[in-house]
C-alpha cells in the first residue's frame, strides 16, 4: 500500500509523543526566584540607558574587577519577553527546550534510523538533565550547543554548512559564558576527525588536500567569532574566574562534584550506568571522535554538577545507537514474524528502512493520538497563565512590595536567594548588599555575608563597615542571627507586624 501524503504512521508517534511529553511535562514549571531577577534586571537597565553594563549597578558591595557581562543579550530577552508577558516568557522556555530536544532526536535518527531508540535517548537525556532547565541565561545556550552537535555531526556530508557555526557562535557568545563549550567541540570533532583519517592511506591524502579548506577553515573562523561581544577578551577572563572561583565552588552547588546525595548526581549517575550498560550490551565499538566527547565531558561533569546537562546530550546518540544495535542482534535469534519484528515495525530496532505502512497500522487511529497530544500541549501551554501564578511560590513578593511601598532606611543587607527579586521591585531607588552572582564580588564580601549570616561575634562590626541600616532576613538561613538582631538595642523589627508563617523578617536600624 503506497503512503499518502500526511500520513501518520505508528512509528512516527515516537517522535511526536517524546516532544509533546518534554513540552507538557515543562509547561508546569514556573519563574524560579533565584537566577532570573538579577538578569532581567539588568537586561531593564541596559534597555533604559541604551548601552552595554560597564559595571554593576544593582549591588553596592564592592564588585570584582576586571567586570564583564557576557549574558547581556539573555538578560534583554529576559525583560523583553517578561515585560510583554511572563507566560510569553514561560512558553519561550518551553519551545526552547523542546526544540532543544528536537533536534538531539533528529541527531540520534540519523546515528540509528530508528524513531523508537531515537525518541528512547532524547526522553532519557531530557529526565537526566531535568534540575537544568531553569530560567536563567543558560536557557539560550541550549540550541547552540545542539546546533553545534547536529552541523559538526553532519560535516562529512554537508561541510558548507559549518559556516552556520560562525553566526551561531556570535549569539552564543552574547547570551552566556558556556561559549567556551563551543570551542571545545569545535576542538574534539577536529581531534577525532583527525585521528580518524589517519588510519588509512584514502584519510590521509584527504587530511593533506582538503581538511583545510573544507573543515579547518570554518570551524577556525567561527572559534575566532567568540570575540565579536562588547567586552572582548574580556569574556576569557570572566571563563577563569566564574569556573575557577574558589568561593562560587565552595558556597554553590552547582559547581560542586555530582554525588549520590542530590538530584542532579543521581540523575547524572543513572544516565552514566544506562549509556555504558547498552554499550557493553550491545558490544558496540567507540569511535575516536565519541571517545573524546565521552572523555571530556565525563571529567567536566565529574567536575561540576552545572555541567552534568552536556554530558547528556553528548551521549545520547550513543544511546540511541546502542539499544538500536543490540535489538538488531536479537533479532539474528529470532524467527521471522516474531515480537522483535513487531518492535521494529514500530521504527525501534534497526537501521533499515520500515515498510511503507506497517501491518497493523492504523492511520485514523494515530491522528486521534497525534490529535490529543497536541491539544494537551495547547491546554498547559504557559502562555494562559496569570503573571502571579506564573511566579514561584518562593517568589519573596510580600516583603519585596511591602519595602518598595516604604521610603529607603540606609544600605540594605539581605538574604542572597532574595537579592534577585528584590533588585527587581527596589532597585533603582534601593542597591542591595548581595545577589546570586558569586563571581561578581570580592571573596571578602562572601566572607562577610556569610559570617553576619550565621551570627558571628563581630555580625555588628561588620555592618557597620557597610553602613548597613536594613535587614532583610530569612527565617531559615539567618535563625542564628534573627535572635542577636532582636536582642540588640540598635535594632527594631518592622517586618511583618505580626508573628506569621512569612519568612522574611526585616530589621530598621535606630537613628
Amino acid at each position: 500500500m503506497s503512503k499518502r501524503p500526511f500520513d501518520i504512521q505508528r512509528r512516527h508517534l515516537w517522535l511526536i509523543a517524546a516532544l509533546a511529553l518534554i513540552w507538557i511535562f515543562q509547561s508546569f514549571a514556573t519563574i524560579e526566584p533565584f537566577d532570573f531577577w538579577w538578569n532581567a534586571a539588568s537586561g531593564r537597565w541596559m534597555a533604559e540607558h541604551g548601552r552595554f553594563l560597564a559595571d554593576d549597578v544593582l549591588v553596592y558591595s564592592p564588585v570584582r574587577r576586571p567586570y564583564s557581562n557576557p549574558q547581556w543579550g539573555a538578560q534583554l530577552l529576559f525583560y523583553g519577553l517578561f515585560s510583554v508577558a511572563p507566560g510569553l516568557l514561560l512558553l519561550a522556555r518551553v519551545a526552547i527546550v523542546t526544540a532543544t530536544y528536537g533536534l538531539l532526536y533528529a541527531i540520534c535518527y540519523r546515528r540509528t534510523r530508528s524513531w523508537g531508540w531515537a525518541a528512547v535517548a532524547t526522553l532519557v537525556a531530557y529526565i537526566s538533565g531535568f534540575t537544568n532547565y531553569g530560567m536563567r541565561p543558560q536557557l539560550f545556550a541550549f540550541l547552540p550547543f545542539v546546533v553545534f552537535l547536529w552541523l559538526l555531526e553532519r560535516k562529512s556530508d554537508h561541510p558548507r554548512a559549518l559556516w552556520w557555526l560562525t553566526p551561531i557562535m556570535i549569539v552564543w557568545v552574547n547570551v552566556h559564558g558556556s561559549y567556551f563549550l563551543g570551542w571545545g567541540l569545535l576542538g574534539l570533532y577536529s581531534l577525532g576527525t583527525l585521528l580518524t583519517r589517519l588510519g588509512d592511506a584514502a584519510g590521509q591524502t584527504w587530511l593533506r588536500r582538503q581538511w583545510a579548506r573544507r573543515e579547518l577553515l570554518p570551524l577556525t573562523v567561527a572559534a575566532l567569532a567568540a570575540f565579536v561581544n562588547p567586552y572582548g577578551l574580556g569574556i576569557v577572563r570572566y571563563f577563569f574566574i566564574a569556573t575557577g572561583d574558589a568561593t562560587a565552588r565552595s558556597l554553590n552547588i552547582e559547581w560542586q562534584p555530582p554525588t549520590l546525595y542530590n538530584g542532579t548526581g543521581i540523575l547524572f549517575f543513572a544516565n552514566v550506568g544506562l549509556f555504558f550498560a547498552l554499550l557493553l550490551a550491545a558490544r558496540r565499538a567507540v569511535g575516536w571522535i565519541e571517545g573524546l566527547l565521552l572523555a571530556v565531558f565525563g571529567l567536566l561533569a565529574l567536575l561540576s554538577l552545572r555541567n552534568c546537562l552536556w554530558w547528556n546530550w553528548v551521549t545520547a546518540p550513543g544511546v540511541a545507537l546502542s539499544g538500536a544495535a543490540l535489538v538488531a542482534r536479537g533479532r539474528a535469534w529470532l524467527p521471522t514474524g516474531s515480537p522483535a519484528d513487531v518492535l521494529t515495525a514500530a521504527g525501534a530496532g534497526t537501521a533499515a528502512p520500515p515498510p511503507a505502512r506497517p501491518l497493523g497500522d492504523i492511520p485514523i487511529l494515530n491522528w486521534g493520538i497525534t490529535a490529543f497530544l497536541i491539544g494537551v500541549g495547547l491546554a498547559v501551554a504557559p502562555i494562559w497563565k496569570t503573571p502571579a501564578a506564573a511566579l514561584a511560590p518562593t517568589t519573596p513578593t510580600a516583603v519585596a512590595h511591602w519595602l518598595a511601598g516604604r521610603p529607603p532606611h540606609g544600605p540594605l543587607f539581605n538574604y542572597m536567594e532574595w537579592g534577585g527579586y528584590l533588585e527587581w521591585t527596589l532597585f533603582p531607588s534601593r542597591q542591595l548588599f548581595i545577589d546570586g552572582r558569586f563571581e561578581a564580588r570580592e571573596p571578602q564580601v562572601w566572607d562577610d555575608y556569610l559570617a553576619i549570616s550565621r551570627g558571628a561575634p563581630d555580625w555588628q562590626a561588620r555592618l557597620d563597615k557597610y553602613g548597613v541600616q536594613t535587614l532583610v532576613l530569612n527565617r531559615s538561613f539567618d535563625s542564628a542571627l534573627i535572635p542577636l538582631v532582636s536582642a540588640s538595642p540598635h535594632w527594631s523589627q518592622v517586618y511583618p507586624a505580626q508573628p506569621a508563617d512569612d519568612p522574611a523578617v526585616v530589621f530598621f536600624a535606630h537613628p
